[in-house]
């Protein structure tokens, strides 16, 4: 007994001892908003953790002594202070961390964000937006799309649900397949062949982002090839300051599953980190045979860095990433009849059952940086990325494109009951063709980018010149399967077509591109001119479809073009909380490899204005692009061919207006709660200038004044949360309004109508330790059905309510 009180009087005891503790918040120090993830430790001991939903942070059970209190977080200065803890002491310290210094800054490079991560937004005259790892964390999306909502101005079209094939517009430039917008990784073209074949059959999985770029107007000249509507930059995780491990684990309706987990570390001269993502799902649509309608995608990611001393005379680092992603998901282009939508929008017909993609990726990229001076960087990079894909689905009925039979299911009734499985085959003349639409990309290139910052006087420069050279091309070699259809599906394949008989032919793009742009500050003035330069050489070789060997005589043809295009952008601050910008750019797509096609040239104007004020931010920017070239492109998700060729359009219009505001009404109420609420508005109108009769069949008959198909006039996103240090809820309203099927004026037809939507979705997050989040969320509150697209076979639902909760762990 006197043993066992012993112990307890050592075991309290022991506890007083260590009953100290420290607490504060951890903020930037120009914004004053709260700092997410920031590090906060005792050097040379094992106490430490990370600041919280409000930059929060608390250190408890510290015993007495003396200490180095430290806090570090990525893009801003490490700052040290000391800490005496005397017996009983509960120590309260705040701090601002400032914008790292130059040094530090190089080493940000590596984390691929174009802006400093936010920092350098507010210098760029024209429309920039930066969608941080807070915004990200409040959405907790796999889906890119419902990231890019936050953002007005980009449209965008929902395909299969889940968002593993975005449609991305800007500016009413359309959104078929993101082919109109440059799409990058940590500054690097990531689409299939950017020049060649840029619709983006593999994009960049969101689920391993930590931040997200967008650029519009005169603010986006240089990173081309695509340079009319934007540009946007996804930002990968970025190598850690220190120790770090974060796991993440979800699951959802579909039985939809998504693991994460990274883990790295930074040393003095070697740094590095390395981690996995992977999702799966059953899917929502429900085909006739009850077979999965899901997916199953991995990707993997590790990166390595070696450097010099940072107070080196000469910094320079060396930056290693590998990446690799496979996917297969059982997706279809073949959607349901109108009546079939209202009766059952999520299901699919038995004629779908062979439908799958198979996809591979692997990138790498070895980044040089150098500072040989104060006020100069340089940093240049090689990469290589590589990408197969088939995409295994129904192209036929009895010789009769699958659109047609579910545009008019009485004109062809026999194919209509053949592919909804109502009958059967009565012989082999009667068959489903499948084609293997198989395509291996390639894309390399080195690009190189000089800056150097100094000022003279009164007044700042900053100058920048960039080099890139890059080729990339895309090989198919398809094929077709012929099935019949009976009471157990498509269980009979009659025939096979030889490899090529569908396709056989490769396409390769040269491309030299230069750009320079020079910003100069003079007071409260800044002017952005710039030039960009680009050189392309096209070139496509077919050898028809009976040549699989690629032996025989093979059709050649060319196409080469160069162009200057220069932009300007201003901007002026009236006073401290308000400043007004402008610009002006020729905007540029690459044109196809036939012989006459042209590149799609416009010239972009833009003007608005950026108010903050007593926690009220807003931006309002106008735009208007003249284009004397559209392009369209022959895919077979528009309900083309897919022969990739490109359309010209002729002359096209878009313009509108894009608003967006945040305002925290608890901001200088309260010390405990947030209620940041958030709101964008976008106008668009999109319409064709000229008569023209087109192949492309999303266009075809076009009459001057024709609005181009899928770009909805009004857009609205509405975002509300709650935010404590131990909870937040987020409500997220997106408003998309109506839109065409195809071109055309006036009222829409009911067969060409995508009707508007309103979606609500409800997240919840626990902070249960700085480390632990638990979060659930509930997309489709209201459970809302709607067509999201009429091409390129018939329509297709929006997914139905659903539900996810998880866990992640941060070390």
């Amino acid at each position: 007994m006197k043993r066992s009180l012993l112990f307890l009087i050592l075991l309290i005891s022991s506890q007083v001892g260590f009953a100290q503790s420290i607490s504060g918040k951890v903020t930037d120090s120009q914004s004053g908003e709260a700092l997410i993830g920031a590090n906060v430790f005792l050097k040379e001991t094992s106490f430490g953790t990370t600041t919280g939903n409000l930059g929060d942070y608390n250190l408890t059970n510290l015993p007495e002594g003396n200490y180095e209190l430290t806090v570090s977080l990525i893009g801003y200065e490490t700052i040290t202070r000391q800490a005496q803890l005397a017996k009983g002491d509960n120590l309260s310290f705040d701090f601002s961390l400032n914008v790292s210094a130059e040094i530090l800054e190089n080493v940000l490079v590596e984390a691929g964000s174009l802006t400093r991560h936010g920092k350098k937004i507010k210098d760029i005259p024209g429309s920039a937006h930066y969608i941080s790892p807070k915004d990200i964390a409040r959405i907790n999306n796999t889906d890119v799309m419902n990231v890019l909502a936050l953002i007005p101005g980009v449209n965008l079209n929902q395909e299969d649900g889940f968002g593993l094939r975005p449609n991305i517009g800007l500016r009413g430039s359309g959104s078929e397949r993101s082919s109109k917008i440059t799409v990058m990784e940590d500054g690097i073209l990531m689409a299939p062949a950017p020049y060649t074949a840029p619709s983006a059959y593999y994009f960049p999985t969101m689920g391993r982002m930590k931040g997200i770029e967008v650029f519009k107007g005169a603010s986006q000249i240089k990173y081309g090839p695509q340079t009319t509507a934007g540009a946007i930059n996804l930002i990968s995780t970025p190598i850690p300051t220190s120790l770090s491990a974060d796991f993440g684990l979800n699951y959802g309706s579909f039985n939809t599953r998504n693991i994460y987990a990274s883990a790295g570390n930074a040393h003095k001269n070697v740094a590095y980190m390395v981690e996995g993502f992977q999702q799966n799902s059953d899917g929502f649509k429900e085909l006739d045979n009850g077979a999965d309608t899901g997916y199953d995608k991995q990707d993997i990611l590790a990166k390595l860095r070696v450097n010099t001393n940072p107070d080196a005379a000469v910094y320079q680092a060396l930056t290693f990433k590998l990446g690799y992603a496979k996917e297969t998901s059982d997706e279809t282009y073949l959607g349901l009849t109108q009546a079939d939508f209202d009766k059952d929008p999520i299901r699919r017909y038995a004629g779908s059952q062979k439908d799958q993609m198979n996809t591979e990726h692997t990138s790498w990229s070895i980044n040089h940086l150098i500072a040989p001076t104060d006020f100069l960087q340089i940093s240049t990079t090689a990469y290589r990325n590589e990408f197969k894909r088939n995409w295994y689905k129904l192209d036929k009925v009895n010789g009769e494109k699958i659109g047609k039979i579910l545009a008019s299911p009485a004109d062809y009734k026999t194919e209509y009951d053949l592919v909804s499985g109502n009958a059967a085959s009565a012989d082999d003349s009667q068959s489903l063709k499948v084609k293997a639409n198989n395509r291996e990309y390639y894309s390399w290139g080195i690009q190189s980018i000089a800056n150097a910052a100094f000022e003279t006087g009164d007044m700042k420069h900053n100058v920048e010149f960039g080099i890139r050279y890059h080729e990339d091309g895309v090989d198919r070699m398809q094929w077709a399967d012929y099935y019949t259809m009976d009471e157990n599906g498509m269980t009979n394949r009659i025939s096979q077509s030889a490899k090529g008989s569908e396709g056989n032919r490769e396409q390769d793009t040269k491309a030299l591109a230069l750009h320079v742009q020079y910003q100069l500050s003079i007071g409260q003035l800044n002017i952005l001119p710039g030039i960009r330069y680009e050189n392309i050489d096209r070139s496509r070789k077919d050898w028809g479809k009976t040549d699989s060997d690629r032996t025989g005589e093979v059709s050649e043809r060319k196409n080469k073009y160069d162009i200057f295009l220069p932009g300007l952008g201003l901007d002026y601050k009236i006073n401290s909380n308000m400043s007004v910008f402008g610009g002006i750019h020729k905007g540029f797509t690459p044109g196809g490899s036939k012989d006459g096609s042209k590149p799609e040239e416009s010239i972009n104007y833009e003007a608005g204005f950026r108010t903050v004020t007593c926690g009220f931010a807003t931006q309002v920017a106008l735009y208007y692009n003249d284009y004397d070239n559209l392009l369209g492109s022959d895919t077979n998700s528009s309900g083309g061919t897919g022969s990739g060729d490109v359309f010209n359009g002729g002359a096209a219009t878009a313009y509108g207006i894009e608003i967006e505001a945040s305002y925290d009404p608890l901001a200088s109420t309260s010390k405990t709660l947030r209620l940041p609420i958030r709101l964008n508005y976008t106008y668009t109108n999109a319409e064709f200038g000229t008569d023209f009769e087109s192949e492309f069949d999303a266009w075809g008959e076009v009459k001057e004044g024709y609005q181009l198909p899928y770009v909805a006039e009004h857009q609205f996103t509405l975002g509300t949360s709650l935010e404590h240090r131990k909870f937040a809820i987020d409500a997220i309203s997106k408003m998309v309004g109506e839109m065409r099927a195809t071109a055309g004026d006036g009222s829409i037809e009911d067969n060409d109508l995508i009707e508007s939507s309103f979606i609500v979705d409800l997240r919840a997050r626990y902070f249960a330790t700085n480390q632990v989040t638990v979060f659930g969320e509930v997309q489709n509150v209201f459970d809302q059905t709607y067509i999201v697209s009429r091409r390129p076979a018939g329509l297709r639902p929006n997914m139905p309510m659903a539900f996810n909760v998880g866990l992640k762990f941060a070390l």
